[in-house]
């Protein structure tokens, strides 16, 4: 992890998500679309924080039905799919390296989170669990 506070990574509030054009862990097609509200996940398989988090990502998920996740994780294929069964996940799950989580999105911390309203980041953070989550949510 870089050396850098939480609070300076990820995209800026208020600024407009990246258009990317990605496939998910099932190979759908999967767009960030701007009418959409989204919230972004971020995870290193790597990151004992993160590994933590994954039992708490549908919690999450059912927090807003007006928001779609989408998790964004340094798995690969494979694990992803694992990762997809063992939780009985519905949402995308799609492969990212840690460069392309900054590259695209500014992230270089994990598990981070993005909440979006309109393509537009409304707030942003790392997250531990359901609670930092929900708190997050509330000022969103």
């Amino acid at each position: 992890m870089k050396n850098i506070p939480s609070h300076k990574t990820g995209i800026n509030i208020g600024e407009v998500l990246p258009n990317l054009f990605c496939f998910d862990s099932d190979e759908k097609n999967v767009n960030l679309l701007p009418d959409e509200n989204y919230i972004l996940i971020f995870v290193s398989n790597y990151c004992v924080y993160c590994i933590d988090l994954l039992p708490e990502v549908e919690k999450i998920k059912d927090v807003s039905k007006k928001h779609k996740l989408i998790l964004f994780s340094t798995g690969d294929d494979e694990d992803n799919i694992e990762m997809k069964k063992y939780f009985n996940w519905k949402f995308p799950i799609i492969h990212l390296t840690e460069e392309e989580m900054e590259k695209y999105f500014k992230v270089v911390k994990q598990p981070f989170c993005i909440i979006t309203y309109k393509n537009k980041v409304k707030q942003k953070g790392v997250i531990y669990n359901q609670k930092d989550f929900i708190a997050m949510f509330n000022l969103a």
